[in-house]
């Protein structure tokens, strides 16, 4: 082999090397970006599930103040009717 030949052989690998290195580079930028486009889902998901959570807590409340307060009616009654004596009635006329 000639000089010449292993000089062509060598820009032809040194090109092959560089467009090589090319697309890896290529392949790295898009990975990169795909990596940025999920850290950035993940947060808005994570975003999404704190207000999720934050709105389920805020209904367990109102649930229990209801629920409490259902209980104090029904207590009131309960405590109105054993408070006033109780007159029945037998006469069938």
């Amino acid at each position: 082999m000639t000089a010449d030949d292993e000089c062509v052989q060598f820009r032809i690998r040194l090109h092959a090397g560089e467009a090589h290195a090319r697309l890896r580079e290529d392949l790295i930028q898009q990975l990169n970006g795909e990596v940025r486009r999920l850290i950035e889902e993940a947060s808005v998901q994570r975003e999404e599930m704190s207000r999720l959570r934050e709105e389920v807590s805020e209904y367990r409340r109102r649930e229990s103040e209801r629920m409490n307060a259902n209980m104090l009616d029904q207590l009131n009654i309960n405590q109105q009717f054993q408070e006033k004596p109780q007159q029945t009635n037998y006469n069938f006329e």
